[in-house]
C-alpha cells in the first residue's frame, strides 16, 4: 500500500491555489505536503482552449527517465543523475558558491528540447498538462520541480560548519522565493552518518542568518536518495516559508564514507504513476485542477525542470518512466 496519496486542488483565496498530497505521520498523525501554484494567466477555460488552438502557443517536453537503483519505498529521491532523456544532470560546481541552474543546464527538460525556454515578450508560460507511464506496478508519485541552484562536495564525513554562500538566485527571487525549498541529495552511498543537520539561510523576506532548526538525517543512505530520508525538505524556522540563499550547513554526526550535494528548488506540480503496469496517467491543469502553474524565466534563460520521487510502499524507481509535459503561452 502506498503511503502518499494525491488529493484535490485546494483554494487559498484570491488567485492562489495549491496541489497537495497526504501522508500518514508518526503515530497516525496526518501530514500534508503542499505544492503552491500561482494564478492561471487566462480569463477562463475557453480562453485557454482558444490559445491552445493557436499555432505556436503550445509546446511539448517529452522525457524518458531511466531506472533508479538507489530509490526505495519510504524515502524521497532525485532523478537528476539518472538520465536517458534528458541526459544525466550536470554536476554542480564547488559548494561555495555553487552553480545556478537554468534551461541551458544539462539534465533539465529544456536542455534537450526544441521548445522555447522563455516565451515571447509580453507572454507568460504555464503548465497545461502532464502525462506519465511506467512499467512498475504501484509506481507512485513524481514531483516536477524547477532546479534553481545546487552546490557540490558537501562533505558528510565532517562535523565542522561548511560555508556555502550560495549564488544569488535568478528565478523566484525576492518575495517570490516563498515556497523555495532546500534538500540534500546523496551522490555516492553513505556509510554511517545520520544525526541532524542545521542550515543557516536567508528566508523569503530577506532575513539573513536564519538558523537554529535541525533536520533529522538517516544513516547508510543509498545513492540518489535524500539524506533526510522521509522528510522532503530541510527544516526552516517556524515562521519561514521559503529560501533565498544558503549560508552554511553543519552535521552533528559524521559519516565514515559518502558524498552529497545541496539543492535549492521550486516545487511545481505532482504527476502520478498508475497502480497498473503500463497505465498512462494524465493530469490536466485547466479543468481538473482549475489553475495552471506559471513557469518563470530570468529574461535570458528558462527553468531547469526535473523530477523527484515521493515515497510510497513499493519500489520508487525499479524501472524507467516516460511521458511529456505540455505548456501553453499567453
Amino acid at each position: 500500500m502506498r503511503d502518499t496519496f494525491p488529493v484535490r486542488l485546494l483554494p487559498l483565496g484570491g488567485d492562489t491555489w495549491v496541489d497537495a498530497i497526504w501522508r500518514p505521520g508518526e503515530a497516525g498523525r496526518k501530514r500534508w505536503l503542499i505544492i503552491p501554484r500561482g494564478g492561471t494567466g487566462f480569463a477562463g477555460v475557453q480562453s485557454l482552449r482558444d490559445v491552445m488552438l493557436t499555432e505556436g502557443r503550445t509546446e511539448h517536453l517529452p522525457f524518458l527517465i531511466g531506472a533508479q537503483g538507489g530509490a526505495g519505498g519510504g524515502q524521497f529521491a532525485t532523478y537528476w543523475r539518472v538520465g536517458i532523456l534528458p541526459t544525466v544532470g550536470a554536476a554542480p560546481g564547488s559548494l561555495n558558491p555553487g552553480t545556478i541552474c537554468n534551461s541551458t543546464t544539462t539534465g533539465g527538460l529544456y536542455n534537450q528540447s526544441a521548445a522555447l525556454p522563455i516565451p515571447p515578450a509580453g507572454m507568460t508560460k504555464h503548465i497545461a498538462m502532464g502525462q506519465m507511464c511506467s512499467l512498475d506496478v504501484g509506481a507512485g508519485i513524481r514531483l516536477l520541480y524547477d532546479r534553481l541552484w545546487h552546490g557540490g562536495n558537501l562533505d558528510p564525513t565532517i562535523t565542522t560548519t561548511q560555508t556555502i554562500g550560495s549564488t544569488a538566485l535568478t528565478r523566484y527571487t525576492s518575495t517570490a522565493s516563498v515556497h523555495n525549498k532546500a534538500w540534500i541529495e546523496i551522490v555516492t552511498a553513505l556509510t554511517g552518518g545520520g544525526g541532524q543537520a542545521t542550515m543557516t539561510y536567508t528566508d523569503q523576506s530577506g532575513n539573513a542568518g536564519q538558523s537554529g532548526v535541525t533536520t533529522g538525517l538517516v544513516s547508510g543512505v543509498a545513492i540518489d536518495r535524500f539524506y533526510h530520508g522521509t522528510e522532503p525538505w530541510l527544516t526552516l524556522a517556524a515562521t519561514d516559508t521559503g529560501v533565498r540563499a544558503i549560508a552554511d550547513i553543519t552535521f552533528n554526526t559524521a559519516a565514515t564514507a559518502g558524498t552529497t550535494r545541496i539543492v535549492i528548488g521550486r516545487p511545481l506540480a505532482l504527476l502520478g504513476l498508475g497502480p497498473i503496469a503500463g497505465q498512462v496517467i494524465e493530469k490536466e491543469f485547466a479543468i481538473q485542477l482549475s489553475g495552471l502553474m506559471r513557469l518563470i524565466d530570468d529574461g535570458a534563460n528558462g527553468p531547469c525542470l526535473s523530477f523527484l520521487a515521493f515515497p510510497h510502499g513499493g519500489v520508487a524507481g525499479a524501472s524507467e518512466f516516460f511521458g511529456a509535459v505540455h505548456t501553453v503561452m499567453n
